[in-house]
């Protein structure tokens, strides 16, 4: 179930992150650089457990785009910092708005019962340093 479920979630962003030459990856960058400004480039590489080389193709694309704008930590300037442009913050928010959608839908029809449940499965599943960046990103909020 949690297979399909994945692939119902990432088929509704797919063909849009296609349509500007994108993929899951890009769409991942943009999440953290949107929902967590500010982010360095290494918090991100561990957040989405992959190395610079992995990432630095999407990220080129992704500044040279307008999506995405890197700049240089004032507090130390060793640390490039993520920040999603306005450009960037909509197509985010586009995408999740479809998957929401989907989401909203399942919650509804299972019921408040069955998404504390789901939350809790999720908990268990998930690891402790994932848990920090879900308090770090929406303030513990599970539900």
């Amino acid at each position: 179930m949690h297979f399909f479920a994945n692939l119902c979630l990432t088929s509704d962003v797919n063909l849009r992150l296609t349509e500007l030459g994108f993929g899951r990856l890009h769409h991942r960058i943009l999440f953290f650089a949107a929902n967590a400004p500010g982010i360095t480039v290494g918090e991100l590489l561990g957040a989405l457990r992959v190395t610079h080389q992995n990432v630095r193709g999407a990220m080129k694309q992704l500044l040279e785009d307008g999506y995405l704008l890197a700049r240089i930590g004032q507090k130390d300037r060793r640390h490039k910092r993520l920040y999603a442009s306005a450009k960037g913050r909509s197509l985010v928010e586009s995408l999740s708005h479809r998957q929401l959608e989907r989401i909203e839908r399942a919650y509804r029809a299972a019921g408040p019962e069955a998404v504390r449940g789901f939350f809790l499965v999720h908990q268990y599943l998930v690891d402790p340093s994932d848990l920090d960046w879900i308090d770090q990103l929406w303030g513990g909020k599970t539900e």
